[in-house]
């Protein structure tokens, strides 16, 4: 319901369900057989899961997919796709009005329409100690058996689908038609809050680790999930998975900066990952790359005339590009930790002065790395910019 992962588990799995094919395999291994032949074949698309209407201004469902099966005309059939890390014994009623909500949204957007699209719930559960309470919306009803039976007819009724992890054996989670990353990533979920099975199950899934290690973003979104949930250390997280860091320049790696990223609580990371990567570390990257080219002509002309121009144009602009590449990386890894102080600084306390900017701009990166941890326990701007 909220607008971004409210935890760890949350971001995680919108980070594996963004792929409509993670999501066909998982509507591959939890639906019945009739439905699972039509999705084999069938388009999913994602759909917004805000809601326009006044009346669910506040919802907002965690996936939900539109799944277009073959026929003439082609059959529509949304799927509403809710993940918990915890049980609630309410879901199903949350449930109904999130589906209600779908339906409206639907008959909204073609006032002819006659008939309910077919919308199929689906809850992913990662709850320690598995779902253990109802899936049914009449079982919620406090009455006794009896009149709950008996009143069955009169009452909405719906089971949704549920696939429980805390169930779901290794072999099985490895052979579900799902990525390298989508695999790992449900099996850390129903597995990283027991250190003792973690580590017992790790080596089963060494093939697939290696293989992710030439896909630094996925890799990395995996280890601080472990680090996050787990409650290990970045150096027990490295010694588990056997991940060996990059320099700064090294894109194919997990590097220096990831380490940072990942200092920060859950809470925090996704926003300031994004920030700290689209607005910083690649700002940096590529004013590095230009001021590189400058140095390397004008160092390059400097050794040219000592030892033959087309020679020290080559060497002038090789090291040029280092050493500028060098800079613009540092400033761009400066860069991005003022850019995310102040993000944090303005979401917690407010807007933040001219005068504590000028402060922010004018501080190092080791008074910055003192600064940043202060804002989730300051009282103000103020308190955590102190010396």
């Amino acid at each position: 319901m909220a607008h971004s992962p409210r935890t760890p588990h949350d971001a995680l799995f919108r980070a594996i369900f963004d792929d409509p094919e993670a999501v066909r395999g998982e509507l591959l291994a939890v639906l019945p057989s009739p439905l699972r032949e039509m999705v084999g074949l069938a388009t999913i698309t994602r759909v917004p899961g805000r809601f326009a209407d006044e009346s669910f201004r506040g919802l907002e469902t965690d996936a939900l997919f539109r799944v277009e099966l073959e026929g003439q005309p082609p059959l529509l059939v949304y799927v509403l796709f809710e993940h918990q890390s915890r049980v609630d014994p309410l879901m199903p009623w949350r449930l109904l009005q999130y589906m209600v909500a779908v339906w409206t949204k639907a008959m909204n957007e073609a006032p002819t329409r006659m008939r309910l699209p077919p919308l199929l719930p689906i809850v992913l559960s990662n709850a320690p100690g598995g779902w253990r309470t109802p899936r049914r919306l009449v079982d919620l009803l406090d009455a006794p058996r009896w009149l709950r039976a008996a009143m069955a007819a009169n009452t909405p009724a719906f089971e949704f689908v549920l696939d429980d992890l805390v169930d779901v054996s290794v072999t099985d989670l490895s052979q579900r038609p799902l990525s390298p990353f989508a695999k790992l990533g449900l099996w850390l979920m129903r597995t990283a809050r027991d250190r003792p099975r973690l580590e017992r199950e790790f080596p089963t899934w060494d093939a697939l680790l290696e293989g992710l290690k030439g896909r630094p973003r996925e890799l990395f979104r995996l280890l601080v999930y472990l680090r996050a949930v787990a409650n290990m250390s970045i150096d027990e997280v490295l010694a588990l998975t056997r991940v060996r860091l990059g320099e700064p320049e090294d894109a194919e790696m997990i590097t220096a900066r990831d380490i940072w990223l990942s200092s920060f609580t859950p809470e925090w990371r996704e926003e300031v990952e994004a920030l700290a990567r689209e607005r910083g570390f690649e700002a940096g990257r590529e004013e590095g790359k230009a001021r590189g080219v400058e140095l390397g002509l004008e160092q390059g002309l400097q050794e040219g005339r000592q030892a033959g121009l087309q020679e020290g144009r080559q060497e002038g602009r090789q090291e040029g590009r280092q050493e500028g590449h060098r800079q613009g990386l540092e400033e761009g890894l400066l860069a991005g930790q003022r850019l995310a102080l102040l993000a944090l600084l303005a979401s917690k306390f407010g807007e933040v002065s001219h005068a504590h900017r000028a402060r922010i701009d004018a501080a190092s990166g080791e008074l910055l790395a003192r600064w940043l941890p202060r804002v989730l326990s300051g009282h103000g701007i103020d308190d955590v910019l102190a010396d």
